[in-house]
């Protein structure tokens, strides 16, 4: 009866002793999930004392009137300098006319070169949108980038193109024309069809497989624009 209640009490110990494991175990996880809070919380307030410290964008009305303010004391020194001495605040007014002049010189050009880069990033963004804001039609003449130059083909339906390769004419899907670039669409007047939609898809079949590519005579812009007008150039149908 002695053994008995002995291991009875081994028993309850050796359930203690679970018991006790996994409570530890759940202290620890809570300790680390805990940590895993705190540390998340410093990086949050990292990135909302450095969003906090950042200098925020000049505009360019700001920077203007900066600009301004910075003239006015400007002046306010050189009648300063002209009452005590005005032989040398004479030459400190010519000095900073030729400072600004340049300086204004300076600034059409900067203005000249950010203008430019706006106008280039728009052209390039309406570019951009034109495979989103509609669908290309049969017979369009399509266009991506590719490293160092352009490559074209002729959209002929259901997500399929048409393109010159340098190993030959193939049907290909748009993905594989893309090849991860953006898809562009050649407006009408840079790229003018004489020939109707099926006639285009007729011309572009007619020489898949074709094989004579040439850099500067037989390229695949060469060959949408046979395919949409009969010519490289429209003027050569003249």
């Amino acid at each position: 009866m002695l053994d008995f209640f002995k291991e009875i009490q081994k028993e309850i110990d050796r359930v203690k002793e679970i018991d006790k494991a996994k409570m530890d175990k759940t202290k620890m996880d809570k300790v680390k999930m805990d940590k895993v809070k705190m540390d998340k919380a410093k990086i949050d307030k990292s990135k909302i004392d450095n969003t906090n410290n950042k200098m925020p964008e000049m505009s360019r009305q700001n920077r203007e009137d900066l600009r301004r303010i910075g003239r006015e004391v400007q002046k306010k020194f050189e009648d300063t300098f002209e009452e005590i001495n005005p032989a040398f605040g004479q030459s400190l007014k010519k000095f900073n006319n030729t400072l600004n002049s340049g300086l204004d010189i300076v600034k059409k050009g900067v203005d000249n070169i950010n203008n430019s880069f706006e106008a280039i990033h728009m052209q390039t963004l309406k570019e951009e949108m034109l495979m989103e804001d509609q669908i290309p039609e049969i017979g369009d003449h399509l266009w991506v980038w590719r490293l160092g130059y352009t490559h074209h083909g002729i959209y002929i339906g259901s997500g399929k193109v048409i393109h010159y390769l340098k190993e030959r004419v193939k049907e290909d899907t748009l993905e594989n024309f893309a090849r991860g670039s953006k898809i562009r669409i050649r407006p009408y007047e840079d790229s003018p069809a004489h020939y109707s939609q099926h006639e285009i898809i007729c011309r572009a079949r007619s020489r898949i497989g074709e094989n004579n590519y040439d850099l500067f005579s037989n390229n695949c812009e060469h060959f949408v624009r046979w395919c949409r007008c009969g010519a490289f150039d429209p003027k050569d149908l003249i």
